[in-house]
């Protein structure tokens, strides 16, 4: 019996080095053991467009903001906006590590913006993505987005919502 309980036991080597991967694991990532681009799931992924002005100061709401947690709403830049100085939407959120957003504005006008890589957590800063809304009154653009998602890795591919410059 002797003989098969040692047979059986495992050798000290491999239990030896599975601790030094955990401790090394958990050194070099402060204590958490999921990779960074996991650590946020199953929350979900986002992106969004938020009134601001040069400052990356965000106004929210209803025509302040637009996610796709809540796609089909308007951000709306009116003349007391441009005379407040938020004449700007600055654009972020939290999607798979290194890879960008990419929003196409559909309508009048036209165009791409395309955010800078999302930073190892996956968060695009919005105050490194300003954009001044410098269109004449009665613009009117509507917003798609594209975005990996953090958990899944997918291509999402949303409509956001509706940029409008009111005269």
């Amino acid at each position: 019996m002797d003989t098969l309980v040692r047979a059986l036991r495992p050798t000290r080597l491999p239990w030896i080095i599975a601790i030094a991967m955990i401790a090394t694991m958990a050194l070099l990532t402060g204590g958490a053991v999921t990779a960074p681009a996991s650590a946020d799931c199953p929350a979900p992924s986002y992106v969004g467009m938020w009134k601001s002005n040069s400052s990356g100061d965000l106004r929210h709401g209803p025509g302040n903001s637009i996610t796709t947690l809540a796609p089909g709403g308007t951000v709306q830049i009116t003349r007391g906006d441009v005379i407040q100085g938020f004449s700007y939407v600055a654009l972020g959120g939290d999607v798979k590590p290194g890879t960008r957003a990419v929003y196409r504005l559909t309508g009048s006008p036209q165009g791409t913006w395309t955010t800078k890589p999302a930073r190892s957590n996956g968060v695009i800063h919005h105050d490194d993505e300003l954009r001044r809304v410098d269109f004449v009154g009665g613009a009117f653009a509507n917003i798609s987005v594209e975005f990996t998602d953090e958990c899944s890795g997918s291509l999402r591919k949303v409509f956001l919502g509706t940029l409008s410059v009111i005269p």
